[in-house]
C-alpha cells in the first residue's frame, strides 16, 4: 500500500485494452463479476465506446473508479444526451479515504461541463445525496407493436 497516500490518477483511456482490464479485478472484488463474463461482454461488442473511466492507481493496480457514460434519450419527443454514471467501485482496504468523493467529484465536473443532466442505479441513494442527486421513481412503458 502507498504509504504517502499519492496515487496516480488517470481517465478517459477508454481506447486502452490493456490499462481497461486492469480494472477486471476490482469489478471482481467489489460487485462479484467474474473477469471472463466482462471480457465475454467486451468482445460481443456490448462495451459502450463512450465510456470514461476516472480511476486511482497504486503501483498501477486500480483501487478506486467511478465511470460516465453517454446516454442518449427521448425525453418530450427531443433527443437528449445525458450522462450515465456506473463502475463506482473501491477497493474494500482503500475506502474511508475520501477516493470516491475525489474521483467522483472529477467526474461531476466533467458531466457539467458536458452534459445538461446525469443519472445513475443504486441500492445506495444517501452516497450520492451530498454531491447533489435526489431519487425518482423508476418508471418504464411496455407497448406492443
Amino acid at each position: 500500500m502507498n504509504k504517502n497516500n499519492s496515487y496516480a490518477f488517470d481517465w478517459n483511456y477508454n481506447s486502452n485494452v490493456e490499462k481497461l482490464n486492469k480494472l477486471l479485478p476490482l469489478f471482481k472484488k467489489v460487485f462479484g463479476f467474474e473477469e471472463s463474463l466482462l471480457k465475454e461482454f467486451f468482445v460481443s461488442g456490448f462495451h459502450n465506446s463512450t465510456y470514461t473511466p476516472f480511476t486511482l492507481f497504486n503501483d498501477e493496480v486500480p483501487i478506486a473508479n467511478v465511470s460516465m457514460f453517454d446516454m442518449p434519450l427521448l425525453i418530450n419527443h427531443q433527443k437528449v444526451i445525458i450522462a450515465g454514471i456506473q463502475s463506482v467501485m473501491t477497493e474494500p482496504q482503500y475506502r474511508g479515504k475520501g477516493l470516491f468523493k475525489k474521483l467522483f467529484e472529477l467526474m461531476l465536473f466533467e458531466i457539467d461541463s458536458r452534459f445538461d443532466s446525469s443519472f445513475l442505479f443504486t441500492s445506495i441513494p444517501e452516497l450520492y445525496r451530498p454531491f447533489g442527486f435526489r431519487e425518482v421513481k423508476e418508471t418504464f412503458f411496455v407497448a406492443s407493436l
